[in-house]
């Protein structure tokens, strides 16, 4: 992914076409611009070519610029290109961004997650949305490419990919760069470049690194109205009392980030040579809070949000051309992603809560739900090998192969002590992704003017899982509180693996485990414990079961295989597996219903991307070309259990497909001041089986969890017991003991009347309708006004989309001291299409609000018409930059003005909705953002020759505040939490440049 030594790529680049300027001066040893645009070689077909000449929508981004608009991770990059959202998520994403494109974007950010872009440094593909907040520092430049990238670099660019490509190594001079920045919230940047000659031509050594310190913009405070069960108060909780409140100026939305790359390049002979560059990227940046609308930057925390993320990166690349006829070349990436992340997920917005306001009985007036993620690491490994041609002639050709493959292993809990449900647990000790793809591609050049292309990608993937899906733990019976057991569990000298299979069947992930050491106690020194498989409970969705009676296990799941003796052995998990891989259903009677939540699943996906493109150039400068291509974003799969129907599923979440056809035209004119390029796309794509997250909704939690036949009259029954005269419904979503059920009635997804308002002839009905359900009648899940419903988040395929719209670039050399350079875009189609309510067997309902707004949620049938989100209808930059010499220096002044129409936040399009509580309409609570502007300004001096430079400079000069990201509550407080871009940062950056 090299760049010709002949033209250098200007560090000053708008929109993806080069300008001239001070940075220009600098490279070269000028202080006076030059008089041209320059030249931008990039390398997104494979080859090195003049982007003005290449077809497609390519944008380039120059290492100067990213510097000097403070873009030092991805999540900076939102707006800088057409058509190109990056989101910081914050709480939700874990670490990770979104990159939105076109209007496509991926929706999960877990380990089975993939993005709908695909991210490569030096062209090594990065598969984790979490690795791209790594640093951008001593780049080269950045090449942002819209529209379908399957057939060159396949997996996941279903929409489009980004390749950083970082300096390398200069055998020929000496070089050493540093730079220095001050900002307001104590912002402190470091950043440094030494770049040493080992041998003359044959071999240098390049070392770089970047550090930042910075305090948060967020007001943080106690969340003083927190109620804790038991009398417990804030102090009492285990994550406070081992990493303080987290309410200083170090706490939530801080930065505390580091990275470092050492490089070498060798190059014995003219036709070989050889690079490796080694990179440690640590980041202790605690994750910013989410918030509401109106308190945006206010957040109220019960736990302090904690964070110890590393990446290590070892790239290299092998190139060879042979008898300048045919170029070999080998690239190779391994990567170690890890971290661990404490977050307070709600961050104290049920204070807002209409609840609060006008509450109904048996309303919850506070919410606690803490997140910690123990331990995630992702080891991947990827090699390409690439064979083209360089010869002379009017057809060339590429081929390629490229392999990969990625192991997870993840353990995280959700502590919920507000719930009195304890903690759940997900441990997932390995989950695993392969891919191998065979591609290549033909340039022919038909005549002088005119060439076509065509490319095919043949990939077969595959994934795996092999894990302790979910378990719960609590204190002994009679007690109601969990609250903190990993760090318990940790302090007691045990593994979260030796806890979790203290109580489980030694199959799977559990066999060979040893026992606990010692038994593990809580918050006030009683035992905490793994439900055993027979205690007459589901700790949660699918694990333990209870037993289940094989008459109804045959009316309920006809045509399923049924398995009666205990689940003991590796052989029978395996064999399970096999039978839900295969699409088919397993249903566990007897012996068998004490089946831990222990799977080996195994699930193989292929497809064929392919492209075909033709260009032609009426003259010189001048380029219009058509392309259709397509895309697929990886499949996956997902094991779980069906709560009416006491059977396992396995959820295969297929392969996304796009097609895009797409007209540009790219021009030069060179007599239009001191030169204009002008570059434009007319694009309309066909979306196919989108993969979204959604909450699926069983129909009544007290139909939904159906423990066994407790009264032996043939049918399913949920326990219900009378607390002080309120009838309380087991609830697995609530994780709680059934013997000894204390919990809210409404704890998740309440359809509008408490379930403790029911009269005795309502639960009577109500009974009757779950029974009915459950033995297999054609009459649809029950959904009772007033009882609690089953959710649970899940990955499926959502249905379809068209999108359609217009791309302009520009790059302006007004005169040789003025520039002007941006984009347009506008969205003339976004369109949802045929959305699946069959998708699972569940209903498909968004969760926002719903126990709040009058009519409940809507179901996913409603969002057939609606827009994908993150797509605005109409967006433009512009960006103004004016140089004034002073002899042999330049003070440059630049504005940057950008303005981005309305868009929504999820595909679900809810905007203002009547509120229950209220009486009223609430607008604020909705996942639409309304249009907005940012402004930013430069001001910058360049010394004689580039040697040094100072520049003072201000981000969202005017305090602009938009929402990036929601998300949905699945609790009862109806506020919607949202993440937010930073507010007005200014400071002052100077640095020197001896290359």
């Amino acid at each position: 992914m090299g760049i010709s030594k002949r033209r250098a790529v200007s560090a000053v680049t708008v929109g993806g076409l080069a300008l001239c300027g001070v940075v220009g001066a600098q490279e070269s040893g000028r202080s006076t611009p030059q008089l041209a645009v320059e030249e931008v070689i990039v390398t997104a077909t494979r080859r090195e070519t003049n982007l003005m000449e290449t077809a497609g929508a390519i944008s380039v981004l120059g290492g100067q610029e990213l510097e000097a608009r403070g873009i030092i991770n991805i999540a900076r990059l939102d707006s800088i290109a057409p058509n190109l959202k990056v989101l910081d998520q914050q709480n939700q994403g874990m670490g990770a961004v979104q990159i939105a494109m076109r209007g496509i974007v991926n929706s999960s950010f877990i380990e089975i997650g993939d993005p709908n872009v695909g991210f490569h440094v030096d062209g090594v593909y990065m598969s984790r949305p979490q690795s791209s907040l790594n640093l951008l520092f001593d780049a080269q430049r950045m090449e942002i490419s819209r529209g379908p990238q399957g057939t060159l670099y396949g997996r996941n660019s279903t929409v489009g990919s980004i390749n950083v490509v970082n300096n390398r190594p200069d055998t020929d001079d000496f070089g050493v760069s540093g730079s220095l920045e001050y900002g307001n919230y104590d912002n402190k940047i470091v950043s440094g470049v030494l770049n040493v000659p080992v041998i003359q031509d044959v071999l240098a050594i390049r070392a770089s690194g970047f550090w930042q310190e910075r305090d948060t913009y967020y007001n943080l405070h106690d969340d003083d109205i927190l109620v804790l069960p038991g009398g417990l108060t804030l102090e009492d909780s285990p994550y406070r009392q081992q990493w303080g409140n987290g309410t200083g100026d170090d706490g939530a939305g801080a930065i505390d980030q580091n990275a470092w790359r050492i490089s070498a390049l060798l190059t014995p002979l003219e036709d070989l040579s050889l690079y490796a560059s080694y990179e440690v990227f640590n980041n202790k940046s605690p994750i910013a809070p989410s918030t509401v609308r109106g308190s945006e930057y206010t957040a109220y925390l019960s736990n302090p949000h904690v964070t110890d993320q590393k990446i290590e990166s070892l790239r290299g690349e092998l190139k060879y051309e042979i008898a300048d006829a045919v170029e070999l070349k080998a690239t190779y990436g391994d990567q170690t992603y890890n971290h661990e992340i404490l977050v307070d997920l709600d961050a104290g917005t049920s204070r807002y809560s209409p609840e609060r306001a006008n509450a109904l009985p048996g309303d919850s007036l506070t919410f606690e739900q803490t997140f910690y993620d123990r331990d995630w690491t992702t080891d991947s490994t990827s090699y390409e090998l690439v064979a083209s041609s360089t010869y002379d002639s009017s057809v060339q050709w590429l081929v390629g192969y490229f392999n990969f493959k990625e192991d997870t292993f993840r353990d995280f809990w959700i502590d919920l002590p507000t719930n009195n449900s304890g903690i759940i647990n997900f441990n997932q000790p390995s989950r695993e992704a392969t891919s191998e793809a065979a591609f290549g591609r033909i340039d022919w050049k038909i005549t002088g003017d005119v060439k076509l292309a065509v490319g095919l990608r043949r990939t077969e993937d595959q994934r795996t899982d092999t894990g302790v899906n979910r378990f719960s733990s609590f204190p002994e019976p009679g007690l109601i509180n969990a609250f903190g057991s990993p760090v318990f569990v940790a302090n007691g000298g045990a593994t979260d693996l030796e806890f979790l299979c203290s109580q489980n069947l030694p199959v799977g992930p559990c066999a060979g485990v040893g026992p606990l050491p010692s038994p593990i106690t809580g918050v006030n020194g009683v035992p905490l414990r793994v439900p055993g498989l027979n205690d007459g409970f589901a700790a949660a969705v699918g694990s333990p079961i209870g037993q289940v009676d094989a008459g109804i296990a045959a009316a309920t799941a006809p045509g399923a295989s049924v398995f009666t003796n205990a689940i003991t052995t590796d052989a029978q998990l395996r064999e399970i597996s096999r039978i839900l891989s295969a699409g088919q259903e397993v249903a566990l009677v007897g012996a068998a219903g004490s089946f831990p939540r222990v799977f080996f699943t195994n699930q193989e996906f292929s497809y064929t991307d392919w492209s075909v493109g033709l260009d032609w150039s009426p003259r010189d400068g001048s380029l219009m070309y058509g392309t259709v291509s397509t895309g697929h974003k990886a499949g996956s799969q997902e094991i779980f259990y069906h709560p009416r129907l006491h059977q396992f599923i396995n959820s295969i979440l297929e392969p996304e497909e796009l097609i895009s056809y797409e007209l540009g035209w790219k021009e030069q004119f060179e007599q239009v001041g001191e030169g204009l390029n002008v570059s434009a796309a007319l694009f309309y794509m066909d979306y196919k089986d989108k993969q979204q997250s959604v909450f699926v909704d069983g129909g009544d939690l007290f139909c939904a969890d159906t423990f066994g036949d407790f009264n032996g009259d043939g049918f399913l029954e949920n326990f219900v017991q009378f607390l002080q005269g309120v009838p309380i419904f087991a609830s697995s979503a609530a994780l709680v003991n059934s013997g000894n059920a204390i919990l809210r009635p409404d704890v998740i997804g309440v359809d509008g009347q408490p379930s403790w308002e029911l009269s005795p002839a309502q639960i009577q009905q109500a009974v009757a309708n779950c029974s009915q359900g459950s033995t297999g009648t054609d009459a649809p899940l029950a959904d009772q006004p007033g009882m609690p419903n089953f959710l649970e988040l899940m990955q499926i395929n959502f249905g379809d989309a068209t999108i359609a719209g217009l791309e302009l670039e520009y790059a302006w050399n007004i005169t040789t001291q003025d520039r002007l350079s941006g984009f347009a875009t506008m969205n003339l189609i976004n369109e949802v299409k045929d959305p699946r309510p069959d998708a699972l067997p569940f209903n498909l309902n968004d969760s926002l609000a719903c126990s709040d707004r009058v009519g409940g949620c809507p179901n996913i049938l409603a969002t057939d018409g609606n827009e994908l989100p993150f797509a605005p209808d109409f967006t433009f930059r512009a960006v103004y930059e004016h140089d004034f010499p002073i002899g042999n220096s330049l003070i440059t002044a630049a504005v940057d003005f950008s303005y981005s129409g309305d868009y929504w936040l999820s595909v679900w399009n809810t905007d203002c909705y009547q509120s229950v509580r209220l009486g009223t309409e609430v607008c604020n609570n909705g996942d639409k953002q309304e249009a907005y502007e940012l402004v930013d300004l430069r001001l910058r001096y360049t010394g004689p020759g580039g040697k040094f430079w100072i520049e003072g400079f201000s981000t969202n000069v005017t305090g602009t505040k938009y929402a990036t990201g929601s998300i949905r509550p699945t609790n009862e407080d109806s506020v919607t939490p949202y993440a937010f871009n930073a507010p007005r940062m200014y400071g002052v950056r100077t640095g020197f440049n001896f290359f």
